[in-house]
């Protein structure tokens, strides 16, 4: 069901701090579920390494992957077990075809801003086309304040692609939002709360920063073993990590929509129940 036009609030800066956190203690809560879960999202994730198609199918999926892990965090946050396959609940839905256009228009996003960046890039740095060989680069031979304008360039049109896909993947998985409505409202809710985002990011920066401490630790260890067991086992701690990070961004993300979109009473009861067990999470 639609939800037109909920209030948005504005929120102080420490709630994106309290985002992450709160996130955090509910995967606590559920850490063996969350583990699996992680741990699925990670096997479904090898597909990139397919060529072409691999890494396209699972841009295709990772909104409704995403949306899938969200759905996890409403029922721990509702005080009811969630499951590993909740990762699958959006895409098993009513609102997955909003959620995979949704990610045909990211495609068409990422797509057109390479091109864009490229030609940018052609145009602030024409020294790169007398280039044969990349390994001959220096840093020194490009025109350094060209180098920061085309860096800003990128910063810019990724940081509005993050923008607009921060509330735009809650609001069509949850509330089922036509997909381009969601994207103009995910911008204009994340600017009016700009400083509870940056805390938000700063937030995963000083988490990220002290699960590699304690992860370089671990895998410090690991490398005494040697041999290809420890190789593989490397690989598969990092790949958790990453993906654990990945969970963690999404339970903020969860509790940041629910912060932010002020519905009315029948609105919640409509809009909030996850997509595809509507009868599960009745008030």
């Amino acid at each position: 069901m639609q939800q037109p036009n909920p209030r948005i609030n504005i929120l102080p800066a420490r709630r994106g701090w309290q985002w992450l956190m709160q996130a955090g203690d509910l995967i606590g809560r559920y850490y063996q579920v969350f583990l699996w879960l992680a741990l699925l999202w990670a096997a479904i994730s090898l597909i990139w390494i397919v060529p072409i198609i691999g890494p396209v199918f699972l841009l295709l999926l990772t909104p409704g992957l995403q949306a899938g892990v969200m759905y996890a965090f409403a029922r721990a946050d509702r005080n009811e077990k969630p499951q590993s396959s909740n990762l699958f609940a959006v895409l098993n839905g009513p609102a997955r075809s909003m959620v995979i256009r949704l990610a045909g228009l990211l495609l068409l996003w990422l797509v057109l801003a390479v091109i864009m960046l490229s030609i940018a890039a052609v145009i602030l740095l024409p020294e790169l086309g007398q280039i044969t060989d990349i390994n001959q680069l220096q840093l020194s031979d490009l025109p350094i304040d060209r180098v920061w304008l085309l860096m800003s360039l990128v910063l810019i049109v990724f940081a509005v692609i993050s923008l607009a896909l921060f509330f735009a993947i809650p609001r069509v998985a949850f509330d089922q939002l036509a997909p381009a409505a969601a994207v103009l409202e995910s911008i204009r809710a994340s600017l009016l709360n700009w400083r509870a985002l940056l805390l938000f990011g700063l937030a995963q920066v000083v988490v990220s920063a002290a699960a590699i401490i304690m992860m370089s630790l671990l895998l410090s260890a690991i490398t005494l073993i040697g041999g290809a067991v420890a190789v593989m086992l490397e690989n598969l701690i990092l790949n958790m990590f990453l993906m654990l990070l990945q969970v963690l961004v999404c339970g903020g993300q969860y509790l940041a929509w629910k912060d932010v979109f002020e519905h009315n009473e029948a609105d919640q009861n409509a809009g909030r129940k996850p997509p595809s067990e509507y009868d599960q999470l009745i008030a």
